[in-house]
């Protein structure tokens, strides 16, 4: 162990390219091993089990709704996301965990289920989640304030969008 922490730095990224190179799972290299007289796995005879395998995260299914709606210019609503969860910061169309909350949200700018075309469902994987992302898409009635931007398919490329958005949108030739 380094005796300052300023060296902590330099030990650590060490073991890091030791483990990643002489202490493997499958062959370890333990004859090159600068560390096997004292290393552990070694005197208990159990370098075959060291490092042990990463055990593989649980994966989560969301669905997700998306609610993609143009004004009468064409533009399309993107809302900034919270700095939390799932695209932290970046512009996106409204979105939803639920059917309900897309359809309270759309009677807020006047629009029903009905008025609303409900497009091919896709998937993105994130490493910890399956999202099945539903997008709806619609067209405003009327002139309607919201909290969010409006921006023409051409600027789009100006904001900062997940990719699941940005592959559909390039996909649906809204850009």
């Amino acid at each position: 162990m380094p005796s300052e922490n300023a060296d902590m730095p330099t030990y650590t990224q060490g073991l890091m390219d030791l483990g990643a190179t002489v202490c493997k799972r499958t062959k370890p290299l333990c004859r090159q091993c600068p560390m096997a007289d004292i290393c552990e796995a070694k005197k208990q005879n159990r370098t075959a089990e060291l490092p042990r395998k990463k055990t593989a995260l649980e994966v989560q299914t969301l669905p997700l709704y998306w609610l993609i709606v143009r004004n009468r210019d064409g533009a399309i609503l993107l809302e900034k996301r919270t700095a939390k969860g799932i695209w932290g910061g970046l512009y996106c169309v409204p979105c939803f965990e639920s059917l309900n909350g897309l359809s309270d949200f759309a009677a807020k700018l006047s629009l029903t289920m009905a008025d609303m075309d409900e497009q091919t469902a896709l998937t993105h994987r994130l490493t910890h989640r399956l999202l099945m992302i539903t997008p709806f898409e619609g067209q405003m009635p009327s002139e309607h304030h919201s909290d969010g931007i409006w921006i023409k398919p051409g600027h789009l490329k100006d904001y900062g969008l997940p990719k699941p958005l940005e592959i559909y949108l390039n996909g649906n030739r809204l850009e």
